[in-house]
């Protein structure tokens, strides 16, 4: 995006990037006043990925822009919110700073490079090192709970969890079939996420390459598939959060077995579709950025 002097700053003392609350501040109100640019809040609490419009008394409270999780308003998810941030400065708090840009990106070559990067992604999950992902996820759901429970305290990993390591203190089979289903909370969560972002970068590209509105549709199409086999089947069978005592059913599990490996076929054709799709992009002489 023309940025190449983007920096990170934590909260964490442990962390190499360690910034004070004093220095965050007056980094946050620095950027916003003198470098007229907004700051990104990438996690915790309210934040869930803001933007940092303003602040007030001296930096204690920050005024925070940021849209709806897709989950939460599916009919209306370019709804934006904006709200105060009080007692922000927490161990887990996190800044990122764009720093000066050195060339401005057409929408339409941000289109292209997002493009790419999409099948450069796809390709590492379908071919690359993340294709084990899939399989070890099903292969687990597919196990005894006793198997499942014997298999995280022998590797330490939780294949389909949200936190894929995990560190057992007490390894006790409640607690490892505790972490079990907790890891799988928000699994389905982050992967239909993603690929609904994936389809409404396809649908909103389609105002700038009408020529490429065939491609496109399909694009958009396979996507919304793709995504409603975590959003609207996976999760159904477990609940949001996880229900343990669902979770626990072999026959439950089995079935989103199943949806994870039509999830992998789905992000297979995915792939397919996009390569295609880049081709067609690379000819194209396109776009328009009325």
């Amino acid at each position: 995006m023309g940025f190449p002097y983007c920096q990170k700053f934590f909260a964490d003392p442990m962390n190499e990037n360690y910034m004070s609350e004093d220095d965050m501040k007056d980094t946050i109100k620095y950027t916003l006043c003198t470098l007229g640019q907004p700051v990104i809040v990438p996690q915790s609490d309210y934040f869930t990925g803001s933007i940092i419009i303003g602040y007030k008394d001296n930096g204690n409270i920050l005024v925070a822009y940021r849209y709806l999780p897709y989950f939460m308003d599916m009919n209306n998810n370019a709804q934006s919110v904006t709200g105060e941030v009080k007692d922000w400065y927490k161990n887990d708090a996190s800044l990122f700073i764009a720093g000066k840009r050195d060339n401005v990106l057409s929408l339409v070559e941000v289109y292209r490079e997002g493009s790419r990067l999409i099948g450069e992604q796809l390709a590492e999950n379908v071919r690359g090192e993340k294709q084990r992902y899939y399989n070890d996820w099903e292969s687990f759901l597919r196990l005894s709970k006793e198997e499942m429970i014997s298999f995280v305290k022998r590797t330490k990993l939780v294949p389909g969890g949200e936190q894929y390591h995990c560190d057992i203190e007490e390894t006790t089979a409640e607690n490892v079939w505790k972490i079990i289903y907790e890891s799988h909370n928000n699994t389905w969560c982050i992967m239909a996420e993603a690929r609904y972002y994936v389809m409404n970068f396809f649908r909103q590209m389609k105002e700038y390459f009408p020529e490429l509105l065939e491609e496109l549709n399909e694009l958009d199409n396979h996507f919304y598939y793709t995504q409603d086999i975590m959003g609207g089947r996976y999760n159904k069978e477990i609940e949001d959060p996880v229900k343990p005592e669902i979770f626990e059913k072999q026959e439950v599990r089995n079935r989103m077995a199943d949806c994870v490996r039509a999830f992998k076929e789905a992000d297979v054709k995915g792939l397919e579709l996009v390569e295609k799709f880049l081709v067609r992009l690379r000819q194209s002489k396109g776009g328009h950025t009325e």
